[in-house]
């Protein structure tokens, strides 16, 4: 009858490994993935694709803050099962160490690549401000045609540059909105 008990305890220690096991090769196949997506993630060339970028990352982000009740739950099941004396007590502590080390370099990325898309956004913003000052600039400073208005329209050049006129008001109307 002795010789049942340990042969049940024995099984039972194989099946709560092969659990863990599972559990983590399934977070950590996670985690790989999540590795791979950040890798892929640009930081924008316009103004309009950094917003796009830190709106993916914040998915990423909550994605991540979700599962970490899973990896706390591994963490918990490892721990029990190494103070009860698992055989494989040393194998479990190591793998659990692995795992949340993945973990830890994942998070310490998504940091990174936040404080990337944060300075490409002040980049992008500075650029957009700067181009439309020059081009404001130019319009008004350089090129020195006036733009429609009452009084040009009722000239008498208006045969002549009005083709010219319009065309710089659209130009700068544009410039303006970007």
């Amino acid at each position: 009858l002795r010789g049942w008990a340990e042969k049940g305890d024995w099984l039972r220690q194989v099946r709560d490994l092969q659990i863990f096991n599972r559990e983590a090769d399934q977070i950590d196949a996670s985690t790989s993935a999540q590795n791979k997506f950040l890798a892929s993630m640009d930081v924008g060339d316009n103004f309009d694709d950094v917003d796009s970028y830190l709106k993916r990352h914040e998915d990423f982000n909550a994605t991540l803050t979700a599962q970490e009740e899973r990896v706390k739950g591994l963490v918990d099941m490892a721990d029990n099962l190494i103070n009860a004396g698992h055989f494989a007590a040393e194998s479990i502590s190591d793998r659990k160490n692995k795992v949340l080390d993945g973990r830890t370099k994942l998070k310490e990325a998504a940091a990174a690549k936040r404080g990337l898309l944060d300075e490409s956004k002040v980049y992008q913003e500075f650029r957009t401000q700067v181009n439309r000052s020059l081009c404001h600039n130019m319009l008004q400073q350089n090129l020195k045609l006036p733009l429609l208005s009452r009084k040009y329209l009722d000239s008498q050049s208006l045969p002549r540059n009005w083709l010219m006129a319009i065309l710089m008001e659209i130009i700068f109307l544009i410039i303006v909105q970007i």
